[in-house]
C-alpha cells in the first residue's frame, strides 16, 4: 500500500512540475522575436517558427551577438581563426569574430561547444563586453553578469540558468535601447547609423525615440515596463483581472510577472528587480509602503472520504497528531502556522512537505492525510465537495496579503497607475 501511495505521489509531483508556469512568456518572447526579425537580426527555424522554447545554444548566441553589433560583414572578412575544432561552418565566422573581439570565450582552448545551451550569465557577459564593459577591469564578474545587467538596466528581469531562445530574444530586445558604456549612443542607434538595420523600422517600433520622447511616453503610459513580484497563487487568485484590465488600458506597457514567495519578492523589491511586490504580512514598515489587498485564513482540510469525524471539534493537539500535509518550511504560511502552534507548546511534524499549494489539495483529496491550507485558495475544492473542512476549537489569526513598494523610491508612472487601479477597486 505504501509503495502504491508513494508511486501516486511521485506521479502527481511529476504532473504538476511538467505544467508550464509562465504563460505570459510565450507572448513576450514572440513579441521580442518579431521585433528582432523586423530589424533583420533573427530568422525563424526551418520547421518550427522561432522555436522559442528550445534551448538557446552558444552558436546561436554568437551569431545573434555579431548581428547586434552590426558586424556581420566584418566577421565574414576577418581571417582570424580562434582555433576551435568543433564549430560548424554556418556559425564559424561569428564565433571566430566574437572570440577575436573578446566578447565570447571557448569552453576549452580547442572546444567552443556550439550546441551547449548558453546560460544567462554567459549571454549577459557577452552583451556587456560588446557594449564596452569589462570583466577583466572589474566592471562585472561572469558569475553575476545577469544580476549586474539587471542592476544597470540592461535587462528588466532577473534571468538565471540555461536560456531558451525566447529568453535570449527578450534579453536582446531589451539590449537594443541600452547605451554603450562610452555614451556614444544606444545599440539600435549604432545599427541604424551603420545601415545594418532599417531606421524607419526601428523608429516605427519606438526604438529610436529620444530620451525626452521616452520620458514623455513613459509618463503618458505609452511605453515602459512594469515588473511585479508575486506568488503563482496570488497571481491567479487576485492579480489576473488587474493585469488584464491594465493591459487593455495601457497596451504599450510591457508587463513582467516574477514568481516567488513573499520573502523572495520582497528581497527583489529591495534590490530594484521588481517595481511592486505582493507579499503576506510584510514586517518592515520603515522601508515599505504597504496596502492591504485581502486577508487569508489558515485551516485544515481532508478528503471527503478520509477516516475522521468531520462533526468533531478538534483541538490543536488532535490536529497535530494527524498525518499532516504542509507546505515546505521556507513558505511564509508554513512558518506562521508552526509559530502559532508553538505558542501552545505543540510542534507540527508533517509526513509530507510540498512546494505546490495545489498538491496540498490533491493529496488530501486522495486520503494521504490532513492538509494545512489557505481557506481562500481552496474554496472551489471545498464547494465541490472534494475536500472538507475540519472543525477546530481554535481560530488561527488572519494574515494580510499586501501590495508593497519602497518608501524611498518614487514609483514609475506605470507602477503608480497599477497601484491606483488596485486601490480604487478595493475602496
Amino acid at each position: 500500500m505504501k509503495k502504491r501511495l508513494f508511486a501516486l505521489l511521485c506521479a502527481l509531483v511529476l504532473l504538476t512540475t511538467a505544467i508550464p508556469s509562465a504563460g505570459a512568456l510565450a507572448g513576450e518572447a514572440n513579441r521580442s522575436a518579431d521585433i528582432l526579425s523586423t530589424l533583420g537580426l533573427v530568422n525563424g527555424t526551418t520547421n518550427a517558427g522561432y522555436d522559442l522554447t528550445a534551448p538557446a545554444t552558444r552558436a546561436q548566441a554568437a551569431v545573434l551577438l555579431v548581428r547586434l553589433a552590426g558586424a556581420g560583414e566584418a566577421a565574414a572578412a576577418d581571417p582570424w581563426f580562434a582555433g576551435y575544432r568543433d564549430v560548424p561552418a554556418w556559425c564559424k565566422d561569428a564565433v571566430d569574430y566574437a572570440t577575436h573581439q573578446g566578447w565570447l570565450t571557448g569552453v576549452t582552448p580547442l572546444d567552443f561547444q556550439p550546441n551547449t545551451a548558453i546560460t544567462a550569465n554567459a549571454w549577459c557577459a557577452s552583451l556587456l563586453r560588446m557594449l564596452g564593459y569589462s570583466d577583466e577591469t572589474g566592471d562585472f564578474s561572469v558569475s553575476d553578469a545577469a544580476l549586474f545587467a539587471q542592476r544597470i538596466g540592461l535587462i528588466s528581469v532577473a534571468y538565471s540558468g540555461a536560456l531558451t531562445r525566447g529568453d535570449m530574444f527578450e534579453i536582446a530586445r531589451d539590449a537594443l535601447t541600452f547605451s554603450y558604456k562610452d555614451g556614444s549612443g544606444t545599440l539600435i542607434e549604432h545599427l541604424a547609423d551603420s545601415g545594418c538595420t532599417s531606421r524607419s523600422a526601428a523608429s516605427a517600433l519606438g526604438l529610436l525615440a529620444t530620451g525626452e520622447d521616452k520620458l514623455s511616453q513613459a509618463q503618458q503610459l505609452l511605453l515602459g515596463t512594469l515588473t511585479i513580484g508575486a506568488s503563482d497563487t496570488v497571481t491567479s487568485f487576485f492579480l489576473t483581472p488587474y493585469l488584464e484590465a491594465f493591459h487593455r488600458q495601457h497596451p504599450g506597457i510591457r508587463l513582467k510577472i516574477v514568481s516567488g514567495r513573499s520573502a523572495k519578492v520582497l528581497s527583489m523589491l529591495k534590490s530594484g528587480a521588481v517595481d511592486i511586490a505582493f507579499a503576506s504580512s510584510p514586517t518592515d514598515p520603515a522601508a515599505l509602503h504597504t496596502w492591504s489587498c485581502f486577508a487569508t485564513h489558515s485551516v485544515f482540510v481532508a478528503g471527503s472520504g478520509y477516516d475522521c469525524d468531520f462533526d468533531h471539534v478538534y483541538t490543536r493537539q488532535e490536529i497535530a497528531e494527524f498525518p499532516l500535509i504542509l507546505l515546505e518550511r521556507k513558505a511564509s504560511s508554513r512558518v506562521f502556522l508552526e509559530q502559532y502552534f508553538l505558542q501552545s507548546g505543540i510542534t507540527l511534524t508533517p509526513e509530507i512537505e510540498l512546494s505546490s499549494r495545489s498538491l496540498l489539495v490533491s493529496l488530501a483529496r486522495i486520503g494521504l492525510g490532513v492538509a494545512g491550507v489557505t481557506l481562500e485558495f481552496v474554496q472551489k475544492a471545498l464547494d465541490s465537495g472534494d475536500i472538507r473542512l475540519l472543525k477546530t476549537d481554535f481560530t488561527i489569526p488572519a494574515r494580510s496579503v499586501d501590495m508593497c513598494t519602497l518608501r524611498d523610491v518614487t514609483p514609475t508612472a506605470a507602477a503608480s497607475a497599477f497601484m491606483e487601479m488596485v486601490r480604487q477597486d478595493a475602496r
